[in-house]
Formats: C-alpha cells, structure tokens, sequence
C-alpha cells in the first residue's frame, strides 16, 4: 500500500467511518474498517492507516507491529499484529490473567477469542484476539460502555470468521482472493493472502513482497500497455491435510502479468512454476486460513534461476533492479539516484547488480559505495524523460558477458531487451546524455 495515496485521505473521513462503525446500532449493516484506496474497496478487519504510532507497543511488546485510530476525542481502536495466531494468544493469555476476564456467561463469544476487560475511571477496554491479531476498543468509561464495547467486538468477530471462511478455506478462494488483492492494490489484504508459520524465513519472504507492493501503482503506470489474459484456475490437487497446489493453465502473457511478478520477481514462470501445460502455485494451510506457499515460490525461483541460462539471469538482474528504480523514483519525485548502488541499498538484492556472465567482477557480499558492479548506469535521467521506452538507463558494460553476441538493456520505463552488440552501439550513440 502506498503511504502517499493514505496521506490524500482526510482524517475527518476517517473519525467518522470509525465513529459510525462503533456508534451504529444496526449492528447488521457495520462495515469492516476501511482504508479508502478506492471507492466500495473492502478488506479485512484492522487494515487501518500506516503512518499513526508505527513501532509503538505500549502493551503487548511482542507485537511486531501496532496501530490506533480514534474514533472520538477520547475513543481508540488499538490493533496489535502477529505473525501467527498462537503467538497472539500466548500474549493475551499472560494480559487476561492480570485483567477481568470475559466468562462465557457474559459473551460465550468473547470468552473463546480470551476476551477481558481493563477499567479505570476515565477509560474502558475490550480486548480480545482475532485471528494473529490483537485488538482493543476503548472508549471513556460509562453505563453503557461494556455493552457497546461488547456488542461491537462481537460483530467483528463473527464478520472475521464469515470473511476467512469466504476468501481462505480453500485454496481456490484464497488464490482468487490474491488475484483481486493485487487487481485493487490492496497491499494489506495481499500480505494477508501469504502464508507465513512466524519463523524468520517466512517474514523475510513477506518482506520482500511488501517492498514490490508499494511498486505495483508505479509498473502499472508506467509499464507499456500489454493484453492481460485471465487468470483461471482449471485444477486444485491435494498434497497433504495442509498442503495443495493451485493449476492455472500457462499463458505465454502471464510473464508479465502482475500476480506473477509479485510472486516471481519478474523472472519467466516457465522455468519456475510450469509443468507441462500448468503453472502450479503452492499452497499451505495456517490454522483455518489457507494461504500461498511464499517461501516455496521464492526458493523455487532462486533455485530455477541458477538453471537459467546466464542471458535469462542477466535479464532477470535488471528487471529487478529495474522495479527497484521505480521505487525509487516514486520516493523522490520522479528522479532517479546519482548511483545505482543506491537502490540495491533500499529497494533490491545486491547481487542483482552482477551479471552471472562477469567473470571479472567478484561476487557482492554487501554494497558499497566503491562496490564494482556489472553494468554501467545512465545518470541523470527521470520518470518525466518523454519516450521513456526508447531510453536506455543501464545495460550490460561488456558484451563479453554474452560471448561477445549483444547485451541487456534496461529502459526507463522498466521493460528490458536482449539486443545484438551492432543494434545496441547503434541505439546507444543516437541516445543523447
């Protein structure tokens, strides 16, 4: 999700979605908490706006992330993120032990999700776990604070349980559920759609998805229109109790579809994901939720791409780094970086600026400001460059990489072409810098 479309949002808007969500007494009609990217947009319970206290735990320190919202002068909703379910009830089991617990006389509801309440003079708290999050309502204390407070923990719960078993009980809705995710730019909801078991590999997949999110306005922007076929799936095979596989029939397009970017970092899916005339995406299950096998695809990709031959790998460097320009820009008003070190930093992998066919460069371990690269970068060009498709903004410094046959050449606009070495020179000199 992009923080400068959340920044385009009014506040105001935002304390009166929220006041209405926890003021209404048509309990039926309540929408989840919305983040208004784009009209009739809906998504999961809790994605609420990044830039409000970040990186602030005042309660559960084990969160990996926390965020509040008022929804009056005094009222907050305060969301606590997990990375597993279990991992969100171990923390609240250590808060209800300290607190009022809920019993299931109260709200048999409350009580499973290890509901209870905190009180002082001025302020009362629901808390309560919902999936891998930790959520409170708090409001100023009254007579009638438990019972709204209640009532509305309530709906969110059971609307919760009605969307999982709606968008991820199954692998099918789960993957359908993705491919509409990415289609709206529902950054949140595409994280949601992941599979991630807490351990340290599965975050630092997700982290890498959540980078090539905030690309996805930009690509699509900037990109040259191509046909998008349909993503379909033909078939689900069941691996095990908590594994399948998605089969969507291949299509040459899907390459540069964006699902299979995020997915894929761009590189071909044929040498990643096919067999035969299927592209099988892996799947696994975390507790009720069905969710894509990040982790699995990310291996797979890496693993495939050392098969690849060195052009395809070459190729697939730049599309990376290419994606990683655009990022780039989008934080600096439409400029690109003096040293495209400077991207490998913040936005990709350092060993996208070698060309696997570079035997004179040694292998990056980590990048420098002096760290020799394979490719030679064009300075001072930006977004706003008109015929960006015909400019070229990095390319392979040897064609000795390619045995002397031409080179690979990144475009302003991101795409990027094998090019015979006579073509190549040709174009290069008729390229005013």
């Amino acid at each position: 999700m992009c923080r400068s479309r959340l920044q385009c949002i009014s506040k105001k808007m935002f304390c009166l979605l929220i006041f209405l969500f926890i003021a209404s007494e048509s309990m039926a009609q309540v929408p989840f908490l919305p983040v208004p990217l784009k009209q009739n947009q809906t998504l999961l319970p809790f994605t609420l706006p990044e830039e409000l206290f970040p990186n602030s735990y005042p309660v559960f320190t084990n969160a990996r992330e926390m965020r509040e919202i008022e929804y009056t002068e005094m009222g907050r909703i305060l969301v606590y993120f997990y990375d597993t379910k279990e991992a969100a009830e171990n923390d609240m089991k250590l808060f209800t032990g300290k607190n009022r617990k809920i019993s299931s006389e109260d709200s048999s509801i409350l009580a499973a999700h290890y509901g209870c309440w905190e009180e002082n003079e001025q302020f009362a708290t629901g808390w309560f776990t919902i999936g891998s999050y930790i959520v409170g309502l708090r409001t100023p204390t009254n007579k009638s604070s438990r019972a709204l407070l209640s009532k509305t923990a309530e709906k969110i719960i059971t609307d919760y349980d009605a969307r999982i078993k709606l968008m991820f009980s199954t692998p099918e809705k789960c993957f359908n559920t993705y491919l509409e995710a990415v289609k709206n730019q529902q950054g949140d909801l595409i994280i949601e759609c992941l599979y991630n078991d807490g351990s340290e590999e599965s975050r630092n997949a997700i982290a890498v998805i959540k980078n090539l999110i905030s690309a996805i306005p930009m690509i699509s922007m900037y990109e040259r229109p191509r046909p998008q076929k349909e993503i379909i799936i033909d078939k689900v095979e069941t691996v095990s109790a908590t594994e399948a596989r998605i089969g969507v029939l291949r299509q040459k397009e899907y390459d540069d579809s964006m699902p299979f970017i995020m997915l894929t970092f761009g590189l071909p899916l044929t040498n990643q994901l096919s067999t035969g005339e299927h592209l099988w995406i892996p799947m696994k299950m975390n507790g009720e939720k069905w969710g894509i096998d990040i982790l699995t695809v990310q291996k797979l990709a890496f693993a495939k791409s050392r098969e690849q031959s060195l052009q395809s790998i070459c190729i697939s460097n730049l599309k990376q780094i290419g994606l990683g320009l655009q990022m780039y820009a989008s934080d600096h008003k439409d400029t690109f970086p003096d040293d495209i070190r400077e991207v490998a930093l913040h936005y990709t992998h350092g060993t996208a600026l070698k060309c696997p066919g570079d035997k004179t460069t040694p292998e990056i371990q980590k990048v420098e400001p002096d760290t020799p690269i394979s490719y030679t970068y064009v300075k001072g060009l930006s977004r706003q460059n008109p015929n960006s498709y015909k400019i070229i903004i990095l390319y392979d410094s040897s064609p000795d990489y390619h045995q002397g046959k031409g080179r690979n050449i990144l475009f302003i606009d991101g795409h990027v072409e094998w090019m015979p070495e006579e073509k190549f020179q040709k174009l290069l000199g008729e390229q005013k810098f």
